[in-house]
């Protein structure tokens, strides 16, 4: 036993040994130093480069050194370029030059064909006419990223931009606005700032006050938009709920927390912390004969209330609920369109206006968005929408002549504001106040009532821009200008009188 144990012992020593000499005597040699290199450039530079396949994670110019003797591939990439390819022999201790010229490789030249609607629009790339209609193919284009753009009278210019990669063709087609008779203007195709949009008044200047929700006022007259917020000006909130103009051409706004007056450039704000104001939530704003404004003002908390305002001492009167539009007549009474009814304002005291006609059928229930006067006396009333789920339920138009009320028979009932021009027309705007989703083509959006009643409806399909129309107001020269909720102001050239 003894002996076996000092067998075993010998036997571990030897192959401890060996190990270790096996271990000691196995070193990796170091690796050979090659002396040759390829210096890659490129036209233009900055390119990857790759060898045998692989990506160096260098970009032209640069070098690869170390190599030795032996056949390489090169490839060169560029995007949008084709990748330029090239196999080589390198010799030991000697430096490989490659150039790969992009621009001389005709591989890459691509092609664009424009077609527009209109056809025949005048063809814009990068800014430059070609002096070419479409349809057309731009021929022998490098790689890049071009602007084109399209002209066709009476319609919006339409650009785009198209990339184009090596040997690549590509087709765009542009779809011009006609502006023949409609023109939008709103964030992203004009000076415009916005897309949305509440109230428009038109100056005697011919400057449009524009109000928005939560964007403030905007005075626009095409060549520049001049924003006017609480942030930059004196205006007391950014919400504008309604614009007027007084016979002097001062433009009154309605904010959700006090009244300006613009008088040739001057501010004048009034609130209930700097003024007897009683209210500063203006919702409506009209004048008499009298120099009186007539405010309808509400502060939910305490009142609803109606507001005389002389220029000088501010007197109120409770209103049964909110004050939704203001309008005077002929006989100097204040016609109260409220959330629910209309009533009229005389000496004072409230009254009910009480007719053969039951039309409490078509108000009782529904505010009363708008109120206007024609040139005759007579007064219509614009009754908004009633909201009964997800659909509104539609309102309509009613007219007050000799002591009694009709209803218009209109082709389109959701309406939200009726504008009179000075020659009688009636302007009546649909959908603003009460949305409807996926409206077609067809759906009238837009009405022209003229002085003998026959109405005239437009739509979508007439090139009307916008769906979602609020308010309108008419410029000395004729043209209709329109608020809209989704397409921010839009223009009627001479209201297609």
């Amino acid at each position: 036993m003894r002996v076996l144990t000092i067998v075993s012992v010998i036997i571990a020593a030897i192959i401890l040994f060996f190990s270790c000499e096996k271990e000691i005597t196995t070193s990796p040699k170091d690796d050979p130093i090659y002396g040759s290199n390829i210096i890659v450039n490129s036209n233009p530079q900055g390119a990857e480069i790759f060898i045998n396949g692989d990506n160096t994670g260098k970009f032209t110019p640069d070098s690869i050194i170390h190599l030795e003797q032996g056949e390489y591939n090169i490839k060169v990439r560029l995007y949008p370029y084709l990748d330029i390819i090239d196999s080589f022999f390198v010799e030991d201790n000697s430096t490989k030059k490659f150039t790969a010229d992009f621009y001389s490789d005709t591989r890459n030249f691509g092609s664009i064909t424009i077609d527009s609607d209109p056809t025949g629009a005048l063809i814009f790339l990068s800014d430059s006419c070609l002096n070419q209609t479409t349809p057309y193919t731009i021929p022998q284009l490098w790689p890049g990223l071009y602007s084109i753009g399209c002209i066709y009278p009476v319609h919006r210019q339409k650009n785009t931009y198209v990339l184009v990669r090596g040997g690549e063709h590509k087709s765009t087609f542009l779809t011009l606005q006609d502006t023949s008779v409609f023109v939008d203007y709103r964030e992203g195709n004009s000076n415009f700032p916005y897309t949305s949009t509440i109230c428009i008044e038109v100056d005697s200047k011919n400057n449009k006050w524009v109000g928005t929700a939560g964007n403030g006022l905007v005075k626009y007259n095409e060549n520049e938009a001049v924003v006017y917020n609480s942030a930059n000006s004196e205006l007391p909130d950014d919400n504008i709920n309604c614009i007027s103009i007084d016979n002097s051409n001062r433009v009154w706004v309605g904010t959700s927390h006090g009244l300006v007056i613009i008088d040739n450039g001057v501010w004048s704000v009034y609130t209930v912390d700097n003024s007897d104001i009683p209210h500063d939530a203006i919702a409506a704003i009209t004048f008499d004969v009298h120099g009186n404004s007539w405010i309808g003002a509400s502060d939910p908390r305490i009142a609803q209330l109606l507001v005389k305002f002389d220029g000088t001492n501010w007197y109120s009167y409770p209103a049964p609920n909110s004050i939704i539009s203001l309008c005077v007549d002929n006989e100097d009474r204040v016609w109260v369109g409220l959330s629910q009814s209309v009533l009229l304002f005389v000496n004072g005291t409230w009254e009910t206006i009480v007719t053969g006609l039951n039309y409490n059928a078509l108000l009782a229930e529904r505010s009363v968005e708008s109120i206007a006067k024609d040139i005759d006396g007579r007064i219509w009333i614009c009754a908004g929408s009633k909201v009964k789920g997800p659909y509104p339920i539609p309102g309509g138009l009613i007219v007050y002549e000799n002591n009694s009320f009709r209803v218009i028979d209109l082709p389109e009932k959701i309406v939200s504001h009726i504008h009179i021009n000075n020659k009688g027309t009636k302007w009546v705007s649909c959908f603003g106040k009460y949305p409807v989703n996926n409206l077609s083509d067809n759906r009238i959006i837009l009405m022209k009532i003229d002085i003998n009643e026959n109405i005239t409806g437009y739509t979508r399909g007439d090139n009307l821009p916008g769906t979602l129309l609020r308010n309108s107001s008419s410029a000395s020269n004729g043209d209709l200008w329109i608020a809209s909720r989704d397409r921010g102001i839009i223009k009627f050239k001479r209201a297609n009188l």
